[in-house]
């Protein structure tokens, strides 16, 4: 029993330097995003994440307190998905999963109405890795590979639509 644990906390840690690794933001498209003063609230946080967590998570708060900002599902999902990411840095793992749920949320009727849009696909899986990422810190393991996995079956199921670069970018081949 032990060696089973031992091996499915290892390929939880493969799945998870591997996607990670691969994981970079989804930068929307040029066409969608907003335009000009709507980005730099945002930019300025994404900019302090590492060095100053806390500054960052003080602006990532005050950009989903505006989430009307943002014309589509999947815009607003990525704020709360770095609102998410914001409470991550600042140990704050009960903030950011609820931070990522709500995106999920988001995302969930998205995908209902725009289930071929990329954006959309792509905003999915990167929100089901970063769920993934909060529950393999908090040890769920059998919660992280699940949300894992569900990441890798959605690149699977929508390859047809999404370019080579896309499905690189957040999974090895």
């Amino acid at each position: 029993i032990r060696g089973i644990a031992a091996l499915r906390g290892l390929s939880c840690l493969f799945i998870l330097g591997v996607v990670m690794s691969a994981v970079a933001y989804a930068t929307p498209p040029a066409a969608n995003r907003p335009a000009g003063k709507q980005e730099v609230p945002l930019a300025q946080a994404k900019a302090l994440l590492l060095n100053n967590p806390d500054s960052a998570l003080v602006l990532a708060q005050e950009e989903a307190a505006h989430l009307n900002r943002w014309p589509t599902a999947w815009q607003r999902a990525h704020v709360l998905m770095f609102l998410g990411d914001a409470h991550e840095a600042n140990a704050e793992a009960a903030e950011a999963m609820a931070a990522y749920q709500r995106a999920e949320q988001l995302m969930d009727a998205a995908e209902s109405t725009d289930a071929t849009d990329t954006s959309v696909i792509l905003t999915h899986v990167d929100l089901q890795i970063r769920i993934g990422q909060v529950y393999f810190d908090l040890r769920y393991l059998d919660k992280s590979e699940a949300r894992f996995n569900d990441a890798l079956g959605k690149l699977d199921a929508a390859r047809t639509a999404l370019t080579v670069p896309q499905v690189n970018t957040r999974k090895v081949m």
